[in-house]
C-alpha cells in the first residue's frame, strides 16, 4: 500500500515538473521598440512653402513627444532626389522643412498635386515610421481697398485642377487678422467663386507709419494644406495717434513718480521731527 502511494505521488510530482516546464515563460523583450506616429502639414505663406511634422511616441496612455530624432522628408519618392531636409525634432518633437522652388521647379509649374513623405527609421529606439500626405496645389490672394468711405479685405481662394487651371474652392472658412495686433476679425466663408470679403471695422491703426497689414489664412483640409497672405495699405496716420498716447503715459509716469517722492519725503521728514520732539 505504501509503495503504491509512494509510486502515484512520484506520477503527480513528474506532471507537475513536466507542467511546469511546459507552462509559458513571461519575459521582458529588451529589444521591444517604440511605436512613433508622425504628421505632417504643408504651409504656403505668401507663396513660400514649409513642411512641418511633428513626432510623437507611446508613454502608457499618453502620446508625448519625441525629442532629438531625425525626421527626413522627401517629396514624391524616399530618394536622393527627392529630399527636401533631415531634421532634427526639438522638445516638442516638432520640426519643418522650406521648400527650395529653384530645386523643385514643379512648385510652380501646371503640376497640380504631389505628395510629401516624412520618415524617421534612423533612431535605434524607434519601429521605421513612414507618413504619407498628398497635397492639392492652392492659392489665396488677398487685397485691401476702399468703396464709399468703408475699408475692405477680399481674399480669394483657387485650387489648380487636372488640366492645369486654377478654379474656385467655395465653402472654406477665411480667418482674418490684423498683423502684430491682437486683433479678432470675424471669420468670413469664401462663396461659389472663391472670394471672402470682409468689411473691417473704424479705429484700426496700422503702425508707427500708418501702414496696416492684414493677414488672411484658410485651413483647406481637403487638400491638405494651410495657406496665408498678407497685404498692406497707408490708411491714416497711427503715428500722430500713437505718439499722443505715449506722451499722455510718459506724462502719467512722471507725475505718479514724483508723487512717489514727494510722499517719501513727507514721511522722512515727519519722522525727523518726531524723533527730535522725542529727544
Amino acid at each position: 500500500m505504501k509503495n503504491l502511494l509512494r509510486y502515484h505521488l512520484t506520477s503527480l510530482l513528474a506532471l507537475a515538473m513536466l507542467a511546469g516546464f511546459a507552462a509559458p515563460v513571461a519575459t521582458t523583450d529588451s529589444t521591444a521598440k517604440l511605436k512613433g506616429y508622425l504628421s505632417l502639414k504643408y504651409v504656403t505663406e505668401d507663396g513660400k512653402g514649409r513642411v512641418y511634422f511633428k513626432l510623437l511616441t507611446d508613454e502608457g496612455r499618453l502620446k508625448v513627444p519625441m525629442q532629438n530624432t531625425i525626421v527626413n522628408v522627401f517629396l514624391n519618392e524616399e530618394s536622393k532626389l527627392g529630399m527636401l531636409g533631415n531634421i532634427l525634432t526639438n522638445e516638442d518633437g516638432e520640426g519643418n522643412v522650406p521648400i527650395w522652388v529653384g530645386k523643385f521647379p514643379m512648385f510652380t509649374d501646371t503640376v497640380s498635386e504631389f505628395d510629401f513623405i516624412g520618415s524617421s527609421n534612423d533612431d535605434p529606439r524607434l519601429r521605421v515610421t513612414q507618413k504619407l500626405v498628398h497635397v492639392k496645389k492652392t492659392t489665396l490672394e488677398l487685397s485691401l481697398f476702399e468703396k464709399d468711405s468703408a475699408r475692405y479685405a477680399k481674399a480669394v481662394l483657387k485650387e489648380r485642377n487636372a488640366d492645369g487651371d486654377w478654379v474656385p474652392v467655395p465653402g472654406v472658412d477665411v480667418v482674418f487678422n490684423v498683423k502684430k495686433k491682437f486683433c479678432l476679425l470675424p471669420t468670413v466663408t469664401t462663396d461659389e467663386t472663391g472670394e471672402a470679403r470682409l468689411q473691417l471695422p473704424e479705429g484700426l491703426e496700422g503702425d508707427e507709419a500708418g501702414n496696416m497689414k492684414i493677414t488672411a489664412k484658410a485651413d483647406v483640409k481637403a487638400n491638405n494644406i494651410t495657406v496665408i497672405a498678407s497685404a498692406e495699405q497707408k490708411w491714416g496716420n497711427a503715428e500722430a495717434a500713437g505718439t499722443g498716447k505715449s506722451k499722455y503715459l510718459s506724462t502719467a509716469m512722471i507725475v505718479v513718480f514724483w508723487l512717489i517722492i514727494v510722499y517719501l519725503v513727507t514721511q522722512l521728514i515727519t519722522r525727523i521731527v518726531a524723533q527730535k520732539r522725542k529727544d
